[in-house]
C-alpha cells in the first residue's frame, strides 16, 4: 500500500517512524505545537533535573582556576522539564524543538487545528 499522506502526532523528538515516512517521501502533517506532544513523555521527565554537575564544571575552581566548560550559551537548560505542578515548561520545549528534525527538515506541513 502506498500512503498518500500521514498525520503524525510525535511522541518523541527522535522517533524512527517519522524518519521512515519522511525518507519514503510521504507528505507529513504535524501539529504546529508539536513540541507539546513530543516532549510530553521523554525529555520532560523530571528525573533529568540534576544540574549539580553542570554547575560544577562551569564554575571557577577553588583556587581561581578557569572553569572546565564554557558558559552555557542557551537561555534554557538542555531539557524542558520543571519541578512543581506543571510537568514541563512550554517556552523551554518550544526553544529546544526548533533544533529537532521535526522542525528543521523541509517539506513538512504544520496545522493548528483539525477540521
Amino acid at each position: 500500500a502506498e500512503p498518500r499522506a500521514a498525520v503524525v502526532f510525535p511522541y518523541d523528538v527522535h522517533f524512527v517512524k517519522f524518519l521512515e515516512l519522511y525518507s519514503m517521501g510521504v507528505p507529513l502533517f504535524l501539529p504546529s505545537d508539536f513540541y507539546m506532544w513530543a516532549f510530553s513523555w521523554t525529555i520532560a521527565d523530571p528525573s533529568v533535573l540534576e544540574d549539580s554537575v553542570a554547575h560544577t564544571i562551569r564554575a571557577p575552581g577553588p583556587f581561581g582556576e578557569p572553569p572546565l566548560a564554557a558558559p552555557w550559551p542557551h537561555p534554557h537548560p538542555p531539557y524542558c522539564a520543571r519541578r512543581g505542578r506543571w510537568h514541563f515548561d512550554p517556552k523551554a520545549c518550544a526553544y529546544w524543538a526548533q533544533f529537532s528534525d521535526l522542525a528543521r527538515l523541509p517539506h513538512i506541513q504544520y496545522f493548528t487545528s483539525l477540521p
